[in-house]
């Protein structure tokens, strides 16, 4: 018998080449080793695509490695042939053993389960993007989960599977819906205030005015939004350019006293009270304030 070693040889012009050697003893008459029969192959290029194959297996291990998602492939019928330690955990899963095999839809919430096959079918015609999916483990309540999936295809075209990444947006999911409560909660106090406010970009359009602004001023809300600046609300226009520069001066302004006009043409006395709203650079975006009628204290003192 002989050996076979593949080893990195040099040729006589100085190039490295790899060689796969097969060696065999040349044996004497008298059972004596007399030599040395060598073969040798150039198998250069084989033993790169080998070591590109190792490099890229190594990549892709870390790559899957480092994925902070859960990371499911299947085959075509939808039956899980390789889970990452994500999946595993999110899942409970003690081991691969207890995912593959089982066929992916069977995590699937029952409500979200025809968007899920739909989608899946949808990937072969067409790039579907992220779609938020319910997945149930162990029977507890679903984890809303960010899924976008993609067809693994041979080289020549032929689809043999589907990876899909899912991320879990539980904690994003609870910080919208608190933001939305938030929301509603500044929205209930801003419309039930029994003060006139109104917030505005920086040349005094309107952007957002309350029930007791559009009961104050006279004017519609839509009117107020669309086509009535506060230009056109004071009275006297050294009033406002006084009361803008005094907010922009110092920030915020309180009791600020002003001629205010309803659309009827009547004259109000008025107290402003107001503040800037900057952007995230800092730079003066607007404002919002407080209009409140002392017309009628003022005169009662007088």
């Amino acid at each position: 018998g002989g050996e076979r070693s593949t080893n990195e040889n040099v040729t006589k012009d100085g190039r490295a080449i790899f060689c796969e050697w097969y060696n065999t003893s040349l044996i004497g008459r008298d059972g004596r080793v007399i030599g040395v029969a060598s073969l040798a192959q150039d198998v250069t290029e084989r033993q790169r695509a080998e070591d590109a194959l190792r490099d890229s297996e190594e990549l892709y291990r870390r790559l899957v490695g480092a994925i902070p998602d859960m990371m499911i492939r299947t085959d075509l019928q939808g039956r899980i042939v390789f889970a990452n330690e994500v999946a595993l955990r999110l899942s409970g899963s003690a081991g691969a053993d207890a995912l593959v095999g089982r066929n992916v839809f069977s995590f699937v919430a029952p409500e979200d389960l025809d968007k899920a096959v739909k989608g899946a079918k949808d990937m072969f015609e067409k790039r579907i993007g992220a779609q938020e999916i319910g997945l149930v483990f162990d029977n507890k309540p679903p984890i809303k989960f960010e899924i976008d999936g993609a067809i693994l295809r041979s080289p020549e075209g032929t689809p043999y599977g589907i990876v899909y990444l899912c991320r879990d947006i539980t904690e994003r999911k609870r910080a919208e819906q608190a933001l939305k409560e938030s929301e509603a909660k500044y929205r209930s106090l801003f419309d039930d205030s029994m003060d006139a406010i109104c917030i505005s970009d920086r040349v005094g359009r309107f952007s957002d005015v309350n029930r007791a602004a559009v009961e104050l001023l006279g004017y519609s809300r839509e009117e107020l939004l669309m086509k009535v600046g506060a230009s056109k609300l004071f009275a006297d226009r050294s009033e406002m350019e006084s009361f803008r520069r005094l907010v922009e001066a110092n920030g915020a302004l309180k009791d600020f006293k002003a001629r205010v006009r309803r659309k009827d043409g009547t004259i109000m006395m008025c107290l402003l009270s107001a503040s800037l709203r900057r952007s995230e650079d800092g730079k003066i975006k607007g404002y919002q304030g407080i209009i409140r009628d002392v017309t009628k204290i003022i005169e009662a003192e007088e």
